[in-house]
This record gives structure tokens, C-alpha cells and sequence, in this order.
């Protein structure tokens, strides 16, 4: 399948290249493939097949890949020892505790951890449906010649790899399987076809609790994931309910994902909540709230992965740029401006100097003024504050006398801190009403077609027009309660 859409893309949008390569062999086409996908996408793809023998003498097919240090799985002490977690002994470890310690490296290693899966779900249209820290290969250059240290990564395992929005089965590593694939347990009609479609949006889940594994590793590593410890099982309370994948696919007994574990599971993820916490301490706020979004329980309101790549990649050059000494040579200036130059090149640093009325950026000046703009208009965004100053501006709280008072735990005469308690609703109009207030805010009351208003909702937000009405939702209901 990804051969074929590789094919596909070439004979489409690369006539040169697919004209040397439409008269060779079958074998000889997939291995080019498979190394334009690795030189150009970041996909470690088999390039060939090949006969080896074992130590009896005996031939067997094998696939030639290319090859690397590892993936981003560490070793895990098995004796308890190690306050850690980490295993001392593994070779393997050395270079990720380097990777896993280092803010730098980490950065770096969350950009490029995005792109191969990107380019699956923009240009090629197929989800790779089993992102997870051992299917992240790697390798390693540390500092050398005043040269900082970087990463290299790759996207591996395509064994679940399937075309976007076809039937799929329920495929996957639970841990990173995002809660819509759970199968619906329905007793009634067990004969009943249940069809899930493969969405994009599983890819941005699991690589969201990815990211977020790769950030807190350095500080105390496990094999078992902190949100399965931290927030899952300790909120699993229904008779029934077990954290397996045969309870996830299985049509019979209690939910996972129930009510009680989705809303446990969002408070962790979010800002001081108990994965927040465990993450490396000097990890950027706008990289927790992107990942915490990306993990969003609703679909909906999940992110896409083409707006996480602007923004992280924004971020990451700003950063850099922020913390480069200034100088004048020309030489230096010359690289800056290099650098601005690409930087302005993307579509979301393009709407912030609009949006910001800011003129394009030189390397003839100082910039660290608008940098730090930059950065905080950044998170603004990531917070949703247009959305929510709109929503202040547009409703009003309810008044004390909506809510009614309920004791804690249902008995009134044995508690001393009663509740107040209602149902907040949100009417059309009023998601209408706000969200015109938030077009006229970042378009500038520019008059754009709803193509274009969409691409900027993702751009911005990284939502549909339907997702971004579940966070004016959201946002109005915090408002009224």
C-alpha cells in the first residue's frame, strides 16, 4: 500500500522522476522508494529483500533496512536499584539518558518525531495506526567542533499502516490507542456491524502520549506509561472494567473508557495535573499544552498534525533564535537572515506578522523584542485566549440563583460544604455569535471565503470548523459555571 501511494504522488507530481523509473523492475522501484522515503520523509522503509544464512548454513529472506542505534524505548532496571529506573548496563541507554536530559535534545527530537507522520496524513493519505516510543528510531550525533548535539529520527514498524478514512480493524498498543476506537459494548444486537474508520486523528493521540513519554523518561523512567498508572487504572472503578486490550475490542462487559476515566485522564494531562508534573523541568509551557491538546479525549478537539508542525517548528526556531548571541559580522548576519528568511516562510509565522501588524523581520536589527512577541503570541493562541476574550466580551455568567445546592455525597445532614450544582447549556446563537467575534479578530475583518477561513481555523487552532465549535463550547460553559 505505501508503495503504491508513493507511486501514486511520483507519476502525479514528480513526472522527471517517475519517467526514470516507470520502465525499471518492480524490486528496483520499491527500493528507490524506500530510499527517497527515508532521505526525504523519514520513513525507515525495507530497501530490499535479501537470502541470508544462520550459523547452520540454512538460507532465509530477509529485508535489507537501513540501519540505526535504536529506538527511543529505554531499557528499564529490572533489580529495583536504580532511583531512576533506568538500567545501567544497557548500552542502549547511554545515548537516550544524553537525549532525554538535555532540553535541546529534546526539542529537537519532538520537531522531527512529527514530520515522517505529517507527511503520511498531507501528502500520501495513509495513518501509520501504532506510533509509539519503540516504533521512533534514532540516531545520535553529539557536540563536536562547537557544533550543538542533535538527533536524528525515523518512523518505523508500517505494519498497521493503512489508507485514511477506509475500514480498519481495531489495531494498535493500547496505551496510545485513543478512546473513539474502543468497540461500543452492545448486548443486544451482537450480530450488529460496528465499522470504525481510520482517522487521522488516532495518529495525533498516540503520537501526543509519545511526546509526552520522551519528556518525562529523563526524569523517572518506567515501563509502565504514567498515564496508565497515574491517571487510567486509579480511576477504573465500574465491576467489569479492566485496562486490556481484549476489554477494549470486545463488545461485552464494562467501557474503558468510561465517563469518570476521560475526565480523570484530561485533569492529568493538564497544566499541574500528575503526568504534568512528571514531565523534564525545564520543558516549554507551550509544548504541555500542545501535547495536551493532541491527547484532547474529544476527536474533535484534537489538534491536526500539520498545525503541530508549524507551531513547534515556529517555537523551536524562535527559541534558538532568542538564544543566539548578537553579532555583526557579516557572516553571522548572512545566516540570521537565512534563517528569518525560511522562518517567514511558513504559513502561521506569515499570519502572526499580519496578525501582529508586524513588519517582515531583518537580521539588520535587533529582534529580540518581536522574538518574545512572537513566543507570547504563540502561547496566547495555544491558550485560545481570542476565543475566550470573545466569549467574555459575549456571555455573561449565570446568576447564583440558576445553580441549586446539593450536598457532597448525596446526604445533606452529614456534610458541612454543600455543592452548587447545575446544567450549563450553550445555544446555537451563542457559538454563532462568538465565533463571528473571533473571525473579525484574526482575519482583521479581511473578507475571506470559507475555504480559506477553514485552513486558517487549523493553522490556528489546529481544528475543523466542528472542532472548533466544540471549544467555543467548551469555553462558554466554563464562563456561565
Amino acid at each position: 500500500m505505501i508503495f503504491s501511494q508513493l507511486e501514486h504522488f511520483f507519476a502525479t507530481f514528480r513526472p522527471q522522476m517517475w519517467a526514470s523509473l516507470k520502465g525499471a523492475t518492480k524490486e528496483a522501484r520499491a527500493s528507490k522508494y524506500a530510499e527517497v522515503g527515508l532521505a526525504q520523509y523519514h520513513w525507515s522503509l525495507p530497501l530490499a529483500r535479501v537470502i541470508s544464512k544462520d550459523a547452520k548454513g540454512n538460507s532465509h529472506w530477509g529485508l535489507l533496512v537501513e540501519l540505526f542505534q535504536g529506538d527511543l524505548q529505554p531499557k528499564g532496571d529490572k533489580t529495583g536499584l536504580a532511583l531512576d529506573g533506568w538500567d545501567r548496563q544497557s548500552s542502549g541507554n547511554r545515548n537516550l539518558r544524553k537525549i532525554f536530559t538535555s532540553r535541546d535534545s529534546l526539542l529537537d527530537l519532538t520537531s522531527k518525531s512529527i514530520k515522517p507522520f505529517v507527511l503520511m496524513h498531507n501528502l500520501y493519505r495513509f495513518g501509520h495506526f501504532d506510533i509509539k516510543p519503540p516504533n521512533l528510531l534514532y540516531k545520535y550525533y553529539p557536540a563536536e567542533k562547537g557544533r550543538s548535539a542533535r538527533v536524528e529520527v525515523a518512523a518505523g514498524d508500517f505494519g498497521m499502516a493503512t489508507l485514511l478514512f477506509q475500514e480498519t480493524k481495531i489495531r494498535g498498543t493500547l496505551p496510545f490507542m485513543a478512546p473513539e476506537m474502543e468497540k461500543p459494548k452492545d448486548k443486544t444486537d451482537p450480530q450488529k456491524k460496528l465499522v470504525l474508520l481510520a482517522s487521522p486523528a488516532f495518529d495525533t493521540y498516540a503520537l501526543g502520549f509519545t511526546l509526552s513519554a520522551l519528556w518525562t523518561s529523563g526524569t523517572e523512567y518506567t515501563e509502565r506509561y504514567s498515564w496508565v498508572t497515574q491517571c487510567i487504572r486509579p480511576s477504573m472503578t465500574t465491576s467489569g472494567q479492566s485496562f486490556t486490550f481484549q476489554q477494549f475490542s470486545s463488545r461485552e462487559g464494562a467501557l474503558v473508557y468510561d465517563e469518570k476515566v476521560r475526565q480523570h485522564l484530561t485533569r492529568c494531562m493538564k497544566e499541574g495535573g500528575k503526568v504534568d508534573k512528571l514531565y523534564h523541568v525545564n520543558m516549554p509551557l507551550l509544548i504541555r499544552i500542545k501535547i495536551q491538546q493532541m491527547t484532547d479525549i474529544h476527536p474533535q478537539a484534537r489538534v491536526s498534525l500539520r498545525h503541530i508542525r508549524f507551531f513547534f517548528k515556529t517555537f523551536g526556531v524562535l527559541d534558538r533564535l532568542q538564544r543566539e548571541p548578537s553579532r555583526s559580522d557579516g557572516r553571522d548576519m548572512e545566516r540570521t537572515q537565512e534563517k528569518l528568511s525560511r522562518l517567514q516562510q511558513l504559513q502561521l509565522v506569515q499570519f502572526l506578522l499580519f496578525y501582529l501588524r508586524m513588519k517582515p523581520l531583518t537580521a539588520v536589527k535587533d529582534n529580540l523584542s518581536e522574538y518574545k512577541l512572537l513566543n507570547q503570541t504563540l502561547l496566547d493562541l495555544a491558550r485560545g485566549e481570542p476565543i475566550h476574550e470573545a466569549v467574555s466580551q459575549t456571555i455573561s455568567p449565570l446568576p447564583l440563583s440558576s445553580f441549586r445546592e446539593i450536598p457532597v455525597g448525596g446526604d445533606r445532614e452529614k456534610t458541612d460544604a454543600p455543592v452548587l450544582s447545575t446544567l450549563v447549556a450553550v445555544k446555537d446563537e451563542e457559538i454563532s455569535l462568538v465565533s463571528k467575534q473571533v473571525r473579525g479578530k484574526i482575519t482583521r475583518d479581511a473578507k475571506i471565503t470559507e475555504d480559506q477561513w477553514n485552513d486558517l481555523l487549523d493553522t490556528v487552532f489546529g481544528v475543523s470548523a466542528q472542532g472548533f465549535n466544540v471549544l467555543v463550547s467548551r469555553a462558554a460553559i466554563e464562563r456561565k459555571g
